[in-house]
């Protein structure tokens, strides 16, 4: 039988276990609003943020790590949130970690399994009207052993991101550099590299993949009008970078449209524990093989290269303030320039809007200058854009 819990709300702290009872019972046939419903909503987030729900991992129910073997419903349909919690965790922190959230959050808690009854007030009042203090708060050590830690996220992560590097090795990538830098491929004369990156946070492991795509020869077209200035620029980020340093940085809604946001610029999967980390890389994965990868394989020249990035995307993420990088305007206008030059003007005064503060924290110093002294340049004879397969001027 599950060990069902009670959460409820009164406006102070009841007197008597029969006065919970009493609560309970009326409120079963009410819906929860207002304040109650954002009570719950936090209630819930708390319990997940320091015990994560493992009941997808755990058919039987019967994990020792698991704090929630039932699950943790997200729908709030009366005016009682009853959950069931690992009977064997409760005595080892769990009792008292709940005791603590409720006080935060001024609801009160029943056991009735026990017949006692946690307060807001940090009290616990049993069926004979004796109160006590409520037990120390303590993440139970079998859920804190399955938590990855800051220090165990590298080493977590490392074999899954090889298992990844693995299936895509048979698509034609191999690493690039190292295991940081991903895996990279060339299509024609295009290099595609995959980086999926990890970063530890209180609340979890977070985790992303996006593209960068290099077209040296792209490069070569701007790099003669700012040359001085990417010196600097190319010398403090090389190394970081792992060589080049001109990147053309493509997400999944960027090669797939709306409907790849579940991987996409602005989603930031976060994973407490191992097993949800291991579906991500497998679901990822196979994503990518299926649905990115046969875009990719089209993405060869500079031509394919602007179809991608010179979009309705684009405009949208230069009208929402998301601007590219630096290096990433040199080569937009360029593609522009040869690709896409009726709208050439629009293209320069779209992107010579980028924020002056993010472009010093790049390491540029008058990027605008540096934009609009490039743009003169390809409208001179010193560009010829049919080296990249445009038209001729």
């Amino acid at each position: 039988m599950p060990y069902t819990l009670r959460l409820f709300y009164a406006d102070a702290p009841l007197g008597s276990v029969a006065d919970a009872e009493s609560c309970i019972a009326r409120d079963l046939h009410l819906k929860p609003r207002g304040h109650l419903l954002g009570r719950f909503t936090s209630m819930q987030a708390s319990m997940l943020a320091n015990c994560p729900d493992l009941s997808e991992f755990d058919p039987a129910a019967n994990r020792s790590d698991n704090a929630w073997p039932h699950g943790l419903s997200a729908v709030f349909d009366t005016s009682v949130y009853s959950f069931s919690a690992n009977p064997s965790l409760l005595q080892q922190g769990l009792l008292g970690l709940l005791a603590e959230m409720i006080a935060q959050l001024g609801l009160h808690l029943f056991d009735p399994q026990t017949g006692e009854l946690y307060r807001p007030d940090r009290q616990v009042i049993d069926r004979q009207g004796a109160l006590r203090a409520a037990p120390p708060m303590a993440v139970p050590e079998p859920v804190r052993a399955t938590l990855i830690t800051a220090e165990q996220c590298a080493g977590v992560v490392q074999p899954l991101r090889q298992s990844l590097h693995d299936r895509l090795a048979t698509h034609g990538f191999a690493p690039r550099q190292s295991d940081r830098h991903g895996v990279i491929r060339r299509v024609d004369r295009i290099a595609q590299n995959l980086q999926v990156t990890e970063t530890h946070r209180h609340e979890g492991v977070v985790t992303y993949g996006r593209w960068a795509l290099f077209a040296p020869e792209v490069t070569e077209q701007w790099l003669p009008a700012v040359a001085s200035a990417f010196e600097r620029f190319f010398n403090a980020r090389q190394k970081a970078m792992g060589g080049r340093v001109d990147p053309y940085w493509v997400y999944s809604e960027d090669l797939l449209g709306p409907d790849a946001r579940e991987y996409g610029e602005f989603v930031f999967p976060c994973f407490q524990t191992r097993e949800p980390l291991a579906r991500w890389f497998q679901r990822y994965g196979d994503h990518v093989i299926a649905k990115e990868l046969p875009v990719l394989d089209g993405i060869g020249t500079p031509r394919a290269l602007a179809s991608v990035l010179l979009t309705d995307r684009l405009h949208w993420r230069l009208e929402k303030g998301n601007t590219p990088q630096v290096v990433e305007i040199f080569g937009l206008l360029v593609l522009a320039y040869a690709f896409d030059r009726s709208n050439f003007a629009h293209w320069h005064q779209s992107l010579r809007a980028i924020n002056s503060i993010r472009a010093r924290g790049q390491g540029w110093d008058n990027a605008v200058v540096l934009v609009d002294g490039l743009a003169e340049y390809l409208a001179s004879n010193a560009f010829d854009p049919t080296a990249l397969g445009g038209a001729p001027r």
